[in-house]
């Protein structure tokens, strides 16, 4: 099974409600949509190393990471997407490595939680990330661009259910 990351970056910094985005461009089911920093795991690699790398890779020159832990999951029969928080000490100048070809920002969450280009699944996981709530589960068959719904089920430790959320 193929393992992946996505990365909320949060900032001490941060003004407003800032997210850090990517425009992706692959793969193609995602082209031109909106999705946290992320990518596959490589070989030896933890989860927390991984949202480590990727966010360099992506966003350039992040100064420091003060602290970085897995907040959760997301689960399909395609494969497994570890969600991790990493708090950085500086928010900008984002500067992606030579190698990326896709664009990242700085974006206000009010501004773009109902944009259809973010993925559905992140109009949950943002929020609990912001919360600090950790321990959650997606089960997510995804993708469902096209399609009239998109659904997912979520369960979150310590009696925060959320079940069968259709968008």
């Amino acid at each position: 099974m193929q393992e992946y990351v996505i990365v909320y970056a949060d900032a001490v910094e941060r003004v407003n409600f800032d997210i850090l985005i990517i425009e992706k461009q692959k793969p193609d089911w995602q082209k031109n949509r909106w999705n946290l920093p992320g990518g596959k795991i490589e070989l030896g690699e933890s989860p927390i190393e991984a949202a480590e790398r990727e966010l360099k890779e992506e966003a350039g020159d992040i100064k420091a990471f003060f602290s970085s832990e897995v907040i959760g999951t997301i689960n399909g029969s395609w494969g497994k997407v570890y969600c991790v928080k990493v708090g950085v000490y500086q928010k900008k100048p984002l500067s992606p490595g030579e190698n990326e070809i896709e664009n990242i920002f700085w974006k206000d969450w009010h501004d773009i939680k109902d944009d259809p280009r973010l993925l559905p699944n992140l109009k949950v996981i943002i929020p609990l990330a912001r919360m600090g709530v950790k321990g959650w589960n997606f089960y997510d068959e995804g993708p469902s661009w096209g399609k009239e719904w998109h659904s997912f089920d979520v369960e979150v430790k310590n009696g925060w259910p959320i079940e069968n959320n259709n968008e």
